[in-house]
């Protein structure tokens, strides 16, 4: 079952992290934007209103009471991580990290598993987009390399993406992530029919985060392509909009 009503903007991550750590994902409910975007659309680069954009973003600053506006990322499937506060920290990335508090991660997503981590004492934090090309291209490690603590400290939630029934793909997906992740990944591709493979996002997300040195692995089990009433799925309605995942830190914990 959801845990969500039909108001709710926000699916909170359920995982074993500090108080003073906010993260989760939102939904498709409760924004201004107008079909095929309804209504809590909160991606500039999709081709809706610029309008409905900027007031959906206010929405969840207000609701959320997000302590800064969320760092923005201008994804293109890559491998790229920002380290938001280091000088001209850039947006052209598919991750962002942080060791700063009320500094706000985010990861815009659509059927892509979007990663959040943590690390046990809650002070440092990182935003993962994930689709495959991002996963072959060792985005998860690349994030990782941006911790001082020690990998096996780390914990990560994965948060709603699309599941494996809904997800068909055919050799030019399956042949690079075998190749480039390990062969263990061609179990998270079960085979259709010819050249047609039904690809698991999440184990394939799994065993990166483990090939990285993360063994605590959360996840929301919620399918974005199955659930159209709160979530955008690309693969199934092609123009719409993205979901938020953000992670912040709410002030540093008292020592």
């Amino acid at each position: 079952m959801m845990p969500l009503s039909h108001n709710d903007l926000w699916l909170p991550a359920d995982w074993p992290v500090p108080g003073h750590i906010h993260a989760g994902t939102t939904t498709r409910l409760g924004g201004y934007s107008q079909a095929p975007y309804n209504r809590l659309n909160l991606a500039g680069h999709v081709g809706d209103d610029s309008d409905s954009v900027t007031r959906n973003r206010a929405l969840l600053m207000q609701r959320l009471q997000l302590p800064a506006e969320p760092h923005w990322l201008h994804q293109t499937h890559s491998n790229r991580v920002v380290q938001i506060g280091a000088p001209a920290s850039p947006r052209n990335a598919d991750a962002a990290y942080t060791n700063r508090t009320n500094t706000v991660c985010t990861v815009l997503t659509a059927d892509c598993v979007p990663i959040l981590l943590c690390n046990r004492a809650g002070t440092e934090i990182a935003a993962i987009h994930a689709g495959w090309r991002g996963l072959c291209a060792n985005i998860i490690n690349n994030t990782v390399d941006c911790f001082t603590a020690a990998r096996e400290q780390l914990i990560a939630w994965i948060g709603p993406h699309i599941s494996p029934d809904c997800y068909e793909v055919h050799a030019d997906v399956r042949n690079p992530c075998i190749d480039s992740l390990s062969a263990t990944v061609a179990d998270a591709f079960k085979q259709k029919s010819g050249d047609s493979w039904l690809a698991n996002l999440e184990l394939m997300a799994r065993i990166a985060l483990l090939k990285a040195g993360i063994a605590e692995v959360h996840a929301s089990d919620v399918c974005t392509y199955q659930n159209r009433e709160y979530f955008y799925s690309y693969r199934r309605e092609k123009k719409t909009g993205r979901m938020a995942s953000l992670i912040w830190i709410e002030h540093n914990p008292v020592s």
